[in-house]
């Protein structure tokens, strides 16, 4: 066993597969949400010792009941924008028939 393992390859550490930076966002609504998360995230950092990540950040902005207008918003786009996707699917699913 111990031959094995002296001849095996060494193992590679875990990959991180988040992604550094966040993907373009999907309607208007989501896109004017990034944009107050990122406000938020500097304007946070420049003042307190305590860093905050944009998770952290977008969480905060997010679930915050003056922004439930933008909230609501952008459910509603991104649910528009998956039942346009389903229909798609449905109508290839139909043609293939």
């Amino acid at each position: 066993m111990y031959k094995a393992y002296r001849v095996a390859p060494p193992r590679q550490a875990p990959q991180d597969f988040a992604s550094p930076t966040p993907p373009p966002p999907k309607s208007p609504a989501a896109a004017e949400l990034d944009r107050l998360v990122d406000e938020f995230v500097a304007r946070h950092n420049r003042t307190n010792a305590k860093k905050l990540s944009r998770a952290q950040a977008y969480d905060r902005v997010f679930n915050d009941e003056d922004n439930r207008e933008l909230r609501d918003r952008v459910r509603r786009e991104e649910m528009e924008a998956t039942r346009r996707v389903g229909n798609r699917l449905d109508r290839a699913a139909k043609r293939r028939r």
